[in-house]
């Protein structure tokens, strides 16, 4: 390098060699986490494992609730995460009732069995069709019947895996605790199966061969609608977990959605535990007033009067008195989202002292004064469900442009989270926009699509 300082190339390659083995150390102690993981516990009511499913890319302030809420839970979250938290946890009375209040769990499964080992022989695995145009028949019709074979050695395998090493006991007993009622003479179940990567089985396969085991060794009756039982069966490359499902995602949509109104359907809904999730990003504290302009059914003010319940502050005083002040405002242009968003407000129970309220707006001209809001917090349309993408680079203009004008610059830390998956289009009206900037990003998947929470702030003029 021409007129480069020996000392200066020796303190980069230096720095270079810190940050490989900074990395090397973190993917080592990723990797001890995850041999913990698959180590087999024996299961009782006093230590059960359970997984919570959240919003991929979300893990953390999921793994943030179960510590504020279930306290010393030993929680692994895996390298390839998805979504996946596991944490092990007595089942007593008052766990219980925290389980059953989690708010950013889109599913919680008691663990039956975990496997990192689905095997494979390296040569029909990815099951990718031939291209060349050399082959023939014959060599074609060996290979489907070499994948076949492979598919039910694979099946086989793991139907002995849930059935013989799978604790099933402790698992059928957690979901008795959970639900207060023994199981009936009768029992309906359905095997249904979540799959990641690419496989010799479909999803459909899997499901059927571990159901169909199951009624084959307990006699229970298949119902896919209105079953008791859900094993569930999870699978992300070589990962395999199958477990009983203690809350699912129709639950949990239950669970803050009222009935929808006569002749309303919703286009499309932010799931409760994104929202929930995205609230606690924001780190919401007592007395900031906290506003989703494109409200739609209310998912993400409800969600945040809840978030509001456990602010992150060392001062006492704050803490003590942490169910209070709280206020949002949830605004949209459609009318009939804004009556089934007050229904879904009064069908759940609030904490005290919080109030939140609706405002029927456009976002393009937000009538609210200057600096009146310290937290945004919304999901901005896509243009997929609802209206054309290329409707949207006109709507994102207009609305961030409002946004130096209704934060407040009185307070240091207003801010605002905006959840989008146009991403390029998002960022480049931000960079084009002045007195905001782009203080950190959070990746997720909505819907199997690539996202991004953008987190902004004000400009501080020195």
């Amino acid at each position: 390098m021409v007129g480069a300082h020996p000392k200066s190339t020796v303190c980069v390659s230096l720095d270079c060699r810190r940050q490989i083995v900074e990395k090397q150390r973190a993917k080592n102690a990723a990797l001890r986490l995850e041999k913990k993981l698959n180590t087999p516990i024996s299961q009782t009511l006093d230590m059960m494992r359970f997984l919570a499913m959240t919003t991929p890319g979300l893990e953390r302030w999921c793994q943030e609730e179960l510590i504020e809420k279930l306290g010393d839970c030993q929680i692994v979250i895996p390298l390839n995460a998805r979504g996946r938290v596991f944490f092990n946890c007595p089942l007593t009375e008052k766990t219980l009732q925290q389980l059953k209040q989690l708010l950013s769990v889109e599913r919680l499964v008691a663990v039956i069995w975990v496997s990192n080992s689905i095997p494979h022989d390296g040569k029909t695995w990815k099951c990718k069709p031939t291209r060349s145009k050399d082959q023939t028949r014959a060599n074609q019709e060996q290979r489907e019947m070499d994948i076949k074979v492979e598919r039910e050695e694979v099946l086989l395998h793991l139907e002995n895996e849930v059935l013989g090493k799978g604790q099933w006991s402790i698992a059928l007993e957690s979901l008795v605790e959970w639900h207060k009622q023994p199981l009936p003479a009768e029992v309906k179940f359905r095997a249904s199966c979540e799959r990641h990567g690419t496989h010799v089985f479909k999803s459909n396969e899997l499901a059927g061969s571990v159901g169909s085991a199951v009624n084959r060794k307990y006699r229970w009756s298949v119902d896919l609608t209105n079953f008791l039982l859900d094993v569930f069966v999870y699978v992300v490359d070589n990962e395999f977990v199958c477990g009983l499902t203690l809350l699912g995602e129709e639950e949990v949509k239950e669970r803050f959605r009222a009935p929808l109104l006569p002749g309303f359907t919703p286009i499309t809904a932010l799931k409760p535990s994104t929202a929930y999730s995205m609230a606690k990003l924001a780190r919401i504290q007592p007395g900031e007033i906290v506003c989703d302009p494109f409200a739609g059914i209310g998912t993400i003010p409800i969600e945040a009067s809840h978030s509001s319940c456990h602010p992150y502050s060392s001062n006492s005083f704050i803490s003590s008195a942490s169910s209070h002040n709280f206020f949002c405002l949830g605004g949209d242009l459609a009318m009939d989202s804004l009556r089934q968003a007050a229904v879904n407000h009064k069908s759940t129970q609030q904490p005290p002292r919080t109030h939140v309220d609706w405002i029927n707006w456009d976002v393009q001209s937000i009538p609210l004064r200057a600096g009146f809001l310290d937290v945004i917090i919304t999901d901005m349309p896509f243009g997929l469900r609802h209206g054309k993408y290329t409707m949207m680079a006109p709507l994102y203009h207009s609305f961030v442009r409002e946004l130096p004008r209704v934060l407040s610059a009185d307070n240091p830390n207003s801010r605002a989270f905006l959840l989008t998956i146009c991403t390029n289009l998002l960022a480049n009206v931000l960079q084009q926009t002045p007195g905001i900037y782009v203080d950190s990003t959070v990746e997720c998947l909505i819907g199997g699509l690539q996202a991004k929470i953008f987190c902004v702030k004000l400009s501080r003029q020195t």
